[in-house]
């Protein structure tokens, strides 16, 4: 049995893959108590926000990263497609520099809203989301390439040096300011990384666009794409905006850090969704799509389970070591936080296996989620624990959906083919 498991392709990349997201995952996860204990609470959930609202509008350079992950694996040799992963990276330049601009011309409502004590920091978004852009290029052909050591590395790079950046800066004076000059600088030197020692390689400027037949199926496909990862990313980051709106300063930077914690659930399972989406194959055989994704699916559970049990149970031990006694007031909250992101990391599994096989049965169930979640917070936002509950009746609205289309898709083939023999 341990011969068998060793020997599985996708499980022994997947583990690979995993041991070294884990070491990036800790790095990721030190940032966080690391910048909790040396920052005014006030502060620290201030740079959550922002950080959140950067989330929200990488997602529209994001989508062309899948794209280029989905062309990348389907090569009969490296840099055969080149052509076309040059003019979906094209697109990705645009839809960056188009993000900076809305973001800069939107900044002054986000300050508003966010009720933020500086403007300087919102304008350091502006130059990373172009960075973002670049990262998500290099990161999609390396993962289409199936070459997750090198992505390893890169994150190692990118999660190291913002930590070793955000820590110098901090000590100097720059406060929340230097935390995100940090994030530009780590993810500089990662950019350098990833394009070093490719023979072909996406342009890094802007080229003109040559839509054909496959480059207008890919958009389509970046479209399904914009569906899942903007709902995954509102799920496990919009918490912390809506904290911070609603909430005072104090409060919504004390929730910020116990949220930052729960989101390792979905972080150190993020990986196993990655493997999935290049193994998981359009011309491949149902049956070994689906051993696929059950064996994915296993592996999310294993890792989340204890991780989810360790939480519920020592909230108060947890949250007293990683961010210490100023955030203790909340850590009650920790559990519902967990079982929130456990969700989401299961629902993001099956997202990623509907985008593989480009099942546009995800756009509705995605609208579907965000709609409740975001109706049931207008209505439903007095305590920081109803605003949890708010974001699990969405996330777990979708859950259910996506296992119910998945059953029925499940059944429907295994009838099929017992009639066919």
């Amino acid at each position: 049995m341990l011969k068998r498991i060793i020997q599985d392709e996708h499980l022994r990349k997947t583990g690979l893959f995993m041991a070294g997201s884990l070491v990036v995952a800790f790095l990721n996860y030190l940032y966080y108590p690391a910048l909790g204990r040396i920052l005014p609470v006030a502060e620290f959930g201030e740079l959550q926000a922002i950080l959140a609202i950067y989330l929200q509008f990488s997602v529209l350079v994001y989508i062309f990263s899948l794209a280029i992950t989905h062309i990348a694996s389907n090569e009969k040799f490296p840099g055969a497609n080149l052509s076309e992963i040059n003019s979906v990276a094209n697109l990705a330049n645009w839809a960056a520099l188009i993000a900076g601009l809305l973001f800069f011309l939107c900044s002054p409502l986000v300050k508003d809203y966010l009720k933020l004590s500086l403007f300087a920091p919102l304008l350091t978004l502006a130059p990373i989301f172009w960075l973002t852009a670049r990262i998500g290029i290099y990161n999609a052909y390396r993962q289409g390439r199936q070459e997750l050591h090198k992505l390893n590395i890169a994150n190692f790079i990118s999660s190291g040096g913002r930590l070793f950046f955000a820590l110098a800066l901090i000590a100097l004076g720059a406060s929340v300011f230097g935390a995100l000059a940090a994030l530009f600088l780590a993810q500089a030197l990662s950019l350098l990384y990833l394009g070093n020692g490719l023979l072909s390689k996406p342009a890094g400027k802007f080229v003109k666009i040559k839509f054909g037949p496959e480059l207008t199926n890919n958009l389509k496909h970046s479209v399904l794409a914009l569906f899942a990862v903007s709902s995954i990313t509102f799920f496990y980051s919009a918490d912390v905006i809506f904290a911070r709106h609603y909430f005072s300063a104090e409060e919504a930077g004390v929730y910020g850090g116990i949220s930052a914690i729960a989101r390792m659930l979905y972080f150190f399972s993020g990986p196993i969704a990655g493997a999935l989406l290049p193994a998981v194959k359009i011309k491949a055989s149902e049956k070994d799509n689906q051993r696929i994704l059950i064996k994915s699916i296993l592996l999310t559970l294993a890792v989340n389970f204890i991780l989810f049990l360790t939480f519920c149970v020592f909230y108060h031990k947890v949250i007293g070591f990683l961010l210490g006694e100023k955030y203790q007031s909340l850590a009650n909250l920790l559990p519902g936080l967990s079982f929130l992101m456990f969700l989401v990391s299961i629902v993001n599994l099956l997202f990623y296996y509907y985008l593989a096989l480009r099942r546009y049965a995800l756009i509705p169930i995605s609208m579907i989620g965000v709609s409740i979640s975001l109706i049931a917070i207008i209505f439903n936002h007095d305590s920081l624990s109803a605003l949890i509950a708010d974001f699990s009746f969405g996330a777990g609205a979708m859950l259910f959906i996506l296992l119910f289309d998945y059953a029925k898709n499940y059944f429907h083939y295994h009838s099929g083919f017992q009639r066919g023999a």
